[in-house]
């Protein structure tokens, strides 16, 4: 009986990218992603770290960020990390904790918690 070949996705989350680094082994192929975790803070100050709130690892087709009130402070179909704190009118939001909705692709939805340091 010949086993189904299985595509397996393990993820490492110490690096920048996402890329695959192991290929086939034997009937199993193993694709290891790094940085697949999703930031708990930015602090939009320009000093080129942690300005922008980076998913680029995964193809994120909507980011909603909401304040703790569940009001929406931004919003981005086709995201290309590009909020680093702003509202929808340009302005840094205050420090604190917000709260994300992202949908990817595949329509798959991630929801969770972001710290904003201003």
């Amino acid at each position: 009986m010949k086993l189904p070949h299985y595509f397996y996705l393990l993820f490492h989350s110490h690096s920048h990218k996402a890329k695959p680094i192991f290929g086939t082994l034997g009937e199993m192929q193993v694709w290891i992603f790094e940085n697949c975790t999703i930031s708990q803070g930015i602090s939009p100050n320009g000093d080129g770290l942690n300005d922008t709130f980076d998913i680029s690892w995964m193809s994120a087709t909507s980011v909603k960020i909401f304040n703790r009130n569940r009001i929406e402070v931004y919003q981005a179909r086709n995201y290309k990390n590009k909020w680093g704190g702003q509202d929808k009118n340009g302005n840094i939001v205050q420090t604190g904790t917000y709260f994300y909705m992202i949908t990817d692709e595949d329509q798959e939805m991630r929801n969770g918690w972001i710290y904003v340091k201003g």
